[in-house]
């Protein structure tokens, strides 16, 4: 779909061009401004909005004398599209884009005029040869990042990854791998990263991860060595956001008046993107990396503080709830991701004096929440609207039946880092809180640990108020829903 929203970058590429200044490298090559790697992942539900994102770029800009732009672009084979949507309970409809061909093409993306019969093709010239593998592989990942970085050489780097994102879980999906379901975790995400560093000497200044729920603590942490700023939601996003054209053109308009973006101001002009656009992101924001782990130290004091205290477990569950969960759509909120928290919203309320009584759980908390606004230079939130339905009733006198939806409006308390902290006894226990255990952030603060241990405490201690009371009482479950 095309979003016609005008963004500052869009304004800035319509402006006329100015000859820019260049460099050559040893062997000739031009070195430009900009490198942008555009790593789209389509093999699986999104297939059609990933295709038509290719066509959205070409449409507003693509390489220049200032920018690269190189795309690698997976679409699920369309029989294996149509069983899936038919799983799901949607309608499958071919989108005929260049001949809805299946599997991975690279491609040096240019800007094209295209013409009435061109209206369903994808025109850029179709470059290298990427592996045989899925998207969701990180092996794919690297193979991109090193071929766009040593083939294309620049002042700078960018990194877009597009796609289906599910918070610490991961992101870039495969639906229709030999194996099923996949998803590239963040470790092996970074690890892509980190493979195509030792293979080139470089890293990418700013990564953009145009996908659901990434801008979370344990991910941004996994990232820290990776590159200079993480963009990222801590809410769902949708394919709105795939419109990345004028952002590219802005990218090269700053070259043209001779003002090369730096990776900072890219990072925060990305983020006011979807100023005008809430649509697409309903929170953004962009993460200095290398200070998670003044984050993550912070962090580990404060849990270590809350280990040695004496405060009520449920005083820390107050604190859990009554900061801003994620996961909410117009149709209500998703299972799982609902216990995905703002992590400065939490660190307030653990340094609320009225709901806890340590002062020096209260310091450390203070501390965690001045890591993060140290360590998120830029931040974007919107209001959000959510409907629940509780189904259907009759009036007293019988005579008419009416439909009970409740409307939720509020704006997003969100600051820019989130963290996982389920209330949950059930999902604590479930087999992906191992994987979770395993993560760089989780186990060097200790949080994996002391969320089980507290959720524990509440069960027991719920056990013993209902038994005190002579009957049963359980806390709600929230069940294991890990679909990314």
């Amino acid at each position: 779909m095309l979003i016609t929203n005008q963004t500052k970058a869009a304004q800035l590429a319509k402006k006329p061009a100015a000859k820019p200044k260049k460099e050559a490298e040893e062997g000739g090559q031009d070195i430009k401004d900009w490198t942008v790697l555009m790593y789209i992942a389509g093999d699986n539900d999104l297939e059609p909005y990933a295709a038509r994102m290719m066509q959205q770029i070409e449409d507003k800009c693509g390489t220049t004398e200032n920018v690269n732009v190189v795309a690698q672009l997976g679409r699920m084979e369309q029989g294996d599209l149509k069983k899936l949507y038919e799983s799901q309970g949607r309608k499958y409809e071919p989108t005929n884009i260049d001949g809805d061909w299946g599997g991975m093409r690279r491609y040096l993306v240019t800007q094209q005029d295209r013409t009435e019969e061109q209206g369903d093709k994808i025109l850029s010239k179709v470059i290298g040869k990427p592996n045989d593998k899925k998207m969701s592989d990180a092996t794919t990942l690297a193979d991109f990042l090193v071929y766009g970085m040593k083939n294309y050489p620049s002042k700078h780097v960018m990194v877009v990854l597009a796609d289906h994102g599910g918070g610490w879980l991961g992101a870039f999906t495969s639906d229709a791998s030999a194996s099923g379901h996949s998803i590239m975790t963040p470790d092996q995400i970074s690890s892509a990263f980190k493979i195509a560093e030792t293979a080139t000497g470089k890293k990418p200044e700013v990564v953009d991860m145009v996908a659901c729920l990434m801008a979370t603590s344990e991910v941004a942490y996994q990232m820290k060595d990776r590159a200079k700023y993480l963009l990222a939601s801590e809410e769902i996003g949708t394919t709105a956001s795939f419109d990345y054209g004028p952002i590219i053109a802005g990218i090269d308009q700053a070259s043209r008046d001779g003002k090369t973006i730096s990776p900072k101001a890219l990072a925060k002009t990305i983020v006011h993107t979807y100023d005008d656009n809430p649509d697409a992101f309903k929170t953004k924001s962009a993460v200095d990396l290398p200070k998670m782990v003044a984050v993550k130290e912070s962090f580990k004091v404060l849990i270590d503080q809350l280990k040695a205290s004496k405060i009520a477990p449920e005083a820390v569950a107050a604190a859990i709830e009554g900061s801003q969960n994620f996961g909410i759509t117009e149709q209500g909120v998703y299972p799982f991701y609902d216990q995905i928290r703002d992590l400065k919203g939490l660190a307030e309320n653990l340094s609320n004096a009225e709901l806890i009584d340590d002062k020096k759980v209260r310091a450390a908390a203070k501390a965690v929440s001045l890591a993060v606004d140290a360590t998120v230079v830029d931040n974007l939130a919107h209001d959000y609207k959510r409907y629940e339905d509780k189904g259907e009733g009759r009036t007293i006198d019988g005579k008419e039946t009416f439909k009970d939806i409740r409307i939720y409006e509020g704006h997003y308390d969100s600051h820019g880092l989130s963290v996982f902290a389920p209330l949950s006894e059930k999902l604590v226990k479930s087999a992906k809180m191992g994987e979770y255990a395993a993560m760089d952030f989780t186990k060097e603060t200790g949080w994996g640990d002391y969320i089980k241990s507290l959720n524990q405490q509440l069960a027991e201690n719920a056990k013993k108020a209902a038994e005190a009371d002579g009957h049963t009482v359980a806390r709600p479950e929230t069940p294991p829903e890990t679909n990314a």
